[in-house]
């Protein structure tokens, strides 16, 4: 949450943490939901040099099946409509 109160370019330099912090969450916890759709937004709306992975972001949201059906479609929804658009996104809402 400090991230939120400084400047885009120092909060870059949280944003490795954060990735291990929620990483090291889902290790903790394997059936943690929010770490994972936290994952799959940060995946999806970093930079590319930052990271930016949509792959990365499917992964997590594809986690999300087995674990709560409601977070997967919105996580999918999310990725598709980030990546490709509010249309393509549209049968996942």
């Amino acid at each position: 949450m400090e991230a939120l109160g400084v400047s885009k370019l120092q909060s870059v330099m949280y944003v490795s943490d954060i990735k291990k912090i929620l990483e090291k969450t889902i290790d903790l916890d394997p059936e943690h939901v929010e770490a994972r759709r936290v994952l799959v937004e940060l995946y999806v709306k970093l930079s590319g040099i930052l990271g930016r992975s949509i792959s990365k972001a499917k992964t997590y949201a594809d986690e999300l099946k087995d674990l709560n059906m409601v977070d997967y479609y919105l996580a999918q929804a999310f990725i598709v409509n980030e990546d490709e658009g509010q249309e393509e996104a549209a049968p996942f809402f």
